[in-house]
C-alpha cells in the first residue's frame, strides 16, 4: 500500500475540521440558494471568508447599482421538466436584465427581481398533491416569468428591442389568429426601414446610458401589447389542456371505481350479473363457482384495452405541456375496456336478434370479452382526437424563450 492511502500522523483533527467546515458551508448554500439579496449592504468590515467558499456575485441589481449583489449557490434538483425549463428561463432574464438594463427606477427593479425570486422559489419545491392536480404551480411560475419578461422588454435600448422582431413575430403565429392586429402590426415593423426600428440609434456594443423614466416609443408599445397577446393566449391554451386532462384523470378514476364495485357486487351477488349462456349453459370460468365471472372478463377487457391503446401509441408524439394527456387517454382506456367487456357480455348472451354468436364454450366467451375490450377504441377514439387538437393548439412555453437581447 502507498503512503498516500495512509492518514498522515497530526492530520486528523485537520481532515475533520475540514469535513466539518464543508458540510456547513454546502448547508448554507443550499438553504439559501434562491435568497436574492437586494438592498445595500450590511454597515461595518464585511467578514473574511474561508479559502474556498463561494462568495455573493458582485453584479448589477435591479436597479443597475453595482455596490448591491445577488446571492451565488447551486441549483436545486428539480422533480419535474417544467421546473428546470422555467428556472434556466429565469437565469437567462436575469442575466439580459444585469447585461443590457441601464438606469432602472428602484420599484421595477425590485419588482423583477421578486418576480424571478417566486420562480425559482416555486422551482425548489416539489409541488403538494393538491397543487399538482390543480396546474396551480405550473401557471404561477409561467405567469411570472411572463410578467418578467414584459418588465425587462419596457427596458430593452431599441436597438435590442427591434432585434427581438422575428422572434415576437413567430410567438403571435404560434398563437393569435392569422388576422390578428398584432401581427400585422409586427409585420410592419419588420418591414420597416432599420433606421425606424431603432429611434435613430447607431453604433454596437454597450448600450447608451438610458434615463431613469424614458419615453415609450410607438414601436416598443407595439412590441409589449404583441408579447401580451402572445402570452394571454398561450395560458388560456395550456388552461383548456389542463382541464381538459383532469377531466380525464376523473374519467379514469370513476372508471377504475366503476369496475372495482362491479366485480365485488358480482363476487357478492352472482346471480345479479349472470355472464352464462342459457342454451347450451356455458360460463366464463366454466365451473359451478360463478362469484369470478365478473372478474374475469373484466381482466380479458382491461388487456384488449391495453392491446389497443399500445396500438394507438403509434399517433402520439409525446407533448411538451407540463400536463401528460397522452398517458392519461391512454391509461382511460383500461377501465373502459373492462367496463365494455362485462356489459358487453351481458348484452351478447341474450343473443339479440336471434343471431347465433357462437358463445357455445368458455373460450367463446372469453375470445368475445377481450374484443369487446378493444372494441372500447371505437369511443375513446373521439377523446383521443379532442386531446390531439388541444396539443396541437398548444406551442411549448419552453420554446419560447427569446433570443439574445444584444443590440444588433
Amino acid at each position: 500500500m502507498r503512503n498516500g492511502g495512509l492518514p498522515q500522523p497530526g492530520a486528523a483533527g485537520e481532515n475533520a475540521a475540514t469535513t466539518t467546515d464543508l458540510k456547513r458551508r454546502n448547508g448554507a448554500e443550499r438553504e439559501n440558494w434562491w435568497d436574492l439579496r437586494i438592498g445595500s449592504q450590511p454597515d461595518g468590515p464585511p467578514a473574511t471568508p474561508h479559502a474556498g467558499t463561494a462568495q455573493p456575485a458582485a453584479s448589477p441589481d435591479a436597479g443597475g447599482n453595482p455596490s448591491r449583489a445577488i446571492r451565488v449557490g447551486p441549483d436545486p434538483l428539480c422533480s419535474h421538466i417544467w421546473q428546470a425549463q422555467a428556472l434556466a428561463r429565469a437565469h437567462q432574464l436575469r442575466a439580459d436584465w444585469a447585461a443590457y438594463v441601464v438606469g432602472a427606477p428602484a420599484g421595477v427593479g425590485e419588482e423583477f427581481a421578486r418576480l424571478l425570486a417566486t420562480v425559482e422559489l416555486l422551482c425548489s419545491r416539489r409541488p403538494g398533491p393538491r397543487r399538482a392536480f390543480s396546474g396551480a404551480a405550473v401557471e404561477q411560475t409561467w405567469s411570472a416569468l411572463h410578467a418578467a419578461e414584459l418588465i425587462l422588454v419596457a427596458r430593452l435600448p431599441e436597438r435590442a428591442v427591434a432585434g427581438m422582431l422575428p422572434w415576437v413575430a413567430d410567438q403571435l403565429r404560434r398563437h393569435v389568429p392569422r388576422r390578428g392586429v398584432q401581427r400585422s402590426s409586427i409585420r410592419a415593423l419588420l418591414r420597416a426601414p432599420t433606421s425606424a426600428r431603432t429611434g435613430g440609434e447607431t453604433g454596437a456594443g454597450t448600450p447608451p446610458q438610458a434615463p431613469s423614466r424614458p419615453s415609450v416609443s410607438p414601436e416598443r408599445q407595439q412590441v409589449l401589447l404583441a408579447l401580451r397577446s402572445a402570452h394571454s393566449a398561450s395560458d388560456a391554451a395550456h388552461v383548456r389542456v389542463r382541464s381538459f386532462s383532469r377531466l380525464v384523470v376523473v374519467a379514469g378514476v370513476a372508471g377504475f371505481l366503476a369496475v372495482l364495485f362491479l366485480c365485488a357486487f358480482a363476487a357478492w351477488q352472482p346471480a345479479a350479473l349472470p355472464l352464462c349462456t342459457v342454451e347450451p349453459f356455458v360460463c366464463p370460468t366454466a365451473g359451478p363457482d360463478r362469484r369470478f365471472d365478473v372478474t374475469v372478463a373484466a381482466l380479458l377487457g382491461a388487456a384488449g384495452a391495453v392491446l389497443s391503446a399500445a396500438a394507438a401509441l403509434r399517433h402520439i408524439d409525446g407533448t411538451s405541456t407540463p400536463y401528460a394527456v397522452p398517458a392519461a387517454l391512454a391509461a382511460l382506456k383500461i377501465p373502459l375496456g373492462a367496463l365494455t367487456a362485462v356489459l358487453g357480455l351481458l348484452v351478447l348472451r341474450s343473443e339479440p336478434g336471434g343471431i347465433d354468436l357462437g358463445l357455445s364454450s368458455p373460450g367463446a366467451l372469453l375470445a368475445w370479452a377481450v374484443a369487446l375490450g378493444v372494441s372500447q377504441e371505437l369511443f375513446t377514439h373521439l377523446v383521443d382526437l379532442r386531446g390531439r387538437a388541444l396539443l396541437d393548439a398548444v406551442a411549448p412555453k419552453a420554446a419560447s424563450t427569446p433570443p439574445a437581447t444584444a443590440p444588433a
